[in-house]
């Protein structure tokens, strides 16, 4: 390109605009596909997170999660109510609670089993947080939905 700009042959400012077109065409295309990774790596992926949550809800702590997926715990937590609605301990719970009335219905293990096996540590917390989503005892769905 210098050549050209230097040579003063035919046509050499012609060729110098075209060479300028190019790199500026090619640099605005590097640009664009490094803005396009960044957005890609800073992209919430929830329905990842919710499969996680699916797959991981007995024990699982938001500070866990959010170390698995490479986020700060009040973002991840702040990002899943933007995206569903719900925040972490919302989603959670609902998740432990669809499962314990599943098992409710479809087995013969004590409310107590139920109650772990659902992600709760605590049986009187399992049954406050079943009373108030589902209107009743644990005992009481048992036996009007089987």
């Amino acid at each position: 390109m210098l050549a050209e700009y230097w040579g003063y042959g035919h046509h050499s400012e012609q060729f110098v605009a075209h060479y300028l077109q190019l790199i500026l065409m090619e640099s605005l295309r590097v640009y664009e596909d490094k803005q396009r990774k960044i957005l890609n790596r800073y992209k919430f992926k929830y329905t990842e997170v919710l499969d996680y949550i699916d797959s991981h809800y007995q024990q699982l702590k938001l500070a866990e999660l959010a170390n698995v997926f490479g986020y700060n715990s009040n973002y991840l937590s702040n990002m899943l109510k933007k995206y569903t609605g719900k925040n972490f301990q919302e989603i959670l719970l609902e998740k432990r609670l669809l499962l314990a009335s599943d098992l409710l219905i479809h087995s013969d293990h004590t409310i107590d089993h139920i109650a772990e096996e659902s992600g709760f540590n605590s049986v009187n917390y399992f049954f406050k947080q079943f009373k108030k989503r589902y209107h009743c005892t644990p005992n009481q769905y048992r036996k009007q939905n089987r």
